[in-house]
């Protein structure tokens, strides 16, 4: 949303180890793809808040240390496969975040849309 603020077309692309890529992505310039990551522990804190705040019980696999780390391996992977240039995102804010995709946007050779499928995007974010 802060991105489309700023009239950037953007897709977000979540990683997840038992969904596979698809493989549109594979033909999406480099240059229009950027990683997003960030540590395991902040990844926890998060995520536990996250269970307490929808009233959960800790201790379940999506917040377990094993689950993160398996993830963000996952990730890793796929963003050396794309060869996609990566941000931690880890204690920025959003609009740090927006300026440095901003940045790799501008110092990229083109600024042109790309397709994956029907809709036509700038960059896509991949977490």
């Amino acid at each position: 949303m802060y991105l489309a603020n700023h009239n950037l077309k953007v897709a977000n692309l979540p990683l997840l180890p038992e969904i596979p890529v698809p493989k549109e992505i594979y033909d999406v310039p480099k240059n229009k793809l950027i990683g997003l990551t960030t540590t395991i522990s902040k990844l926890t804190d998060i995520r536990n808040n996250r269970l307490q705040a929808l009233g959960l019980p800790e201790g379940s696999n999506y917040a377990s240390i094993a689950r993160i780390q398996g993830e963000i391996n996952y990730a890793n992977t796929i963003f050396e496969v794309l060869e996609c240039p990566v941000i931690n995102v880890d204690n920025r804010s959003i609009e740090e975040i927006a300026m440095l995709i901003q940045k790799k946007i501008r110092s990229s050779s083109s600024a042109s849309f790309f397709s994956i499928p029907d809709i036509q995007m700038e960059v896509c974010l991949i977490t």
